[in-house]
């Protein structure tokens, strides 16, 4: 498949990238996003299929960090502000990454994006909380800082707290870039604070 192939290829350049920066993870998404957050044409599939090409694709996709202690980090983004973007809430890719089972493949857990589109951030977080390696804190509306609206990050730190952390986990405030503190509640143990932050490298996984 061409775009697969020009998918990867562009990968292994960014893995080149992050070595040299000394980056540990790489980000990658369902779609190519241009200018503006427009979803560019996706291949010409159904459902099923373009889930199966992720799956597929990543599979090849963490053959190129093996062994170098960068981690895919799967990704995923709201239907709202973003329409059409194929893993739109994290139950996708939470499924997507027990497909791939590789130890360099992990999902970003984005508190925002979640409550937008998928919601039941309590349910989704304690089933994903052993395949993540990134919390993303930001509320909403209007993605501000944390406990400026709806979502109760006091409730999310003590689920954190009780279930357990199974490995050190990045925290990102996304309400104005990363590198910012959290200025909700104390951070729970194991997560560490992203400062600086993550450099941001090309999308590398089309579906």
């Amino acid at each position: 498949m061409p775009w697969r192939d020009q998918a990867l290829e562009e990968l292994s350049a960014s893995v080149e990238a992050a070595r040299r920066v000394g980056a540990s993870q790489l980000h990658t998404f369902s779609d190519g996003i241009g200018p503006g957050g427009v979803i560019r044409k996706p291949p010409p599939l159904r459902w099923e299929a373009r889930y199966q090409s992720c799956v597929e694709g990543l599979e090849e996709a963490a053959k190129l960090v093996e062994g170098t202690g960068i981690t895919l980090v799967v990704e995923a983004i709201n239907n709202i502000y973003v329409p059409g973007y194929f893993w739109d809430e994290v139950g996708i890719t939470l499924a997507i990454c027990r497909a791939v089972d590789h130890p360099q493949v992990r999902l970003a857990f984005d508190c925002f994006h979640q409550q937008l589109s998928g919601g039941r951030l309590t349910d989704h977080l304690r089933e994903a909380l052993a395949w993540m390696t990134r919390f993303d804190v930001a509320d909403v509306p209007g993605r501000g800082q944390p406990g400026t609206g709806e979502i109760n990050f006091a409730h999310l730190s003590r689920v954190l707290e009780t279930e357990g952390l199974r490995r050190r986990h990045l925290l990102r405030n996304g309400s104005g870039g990363g590198g910012q503190r959290w200025s909700g509640p104390s951070v729970p143990r194991g997560i560490r604070v992203l400062t600086p932050p993550t450099p941001t490298l090309a999308p590398l996984v089309d579906s």
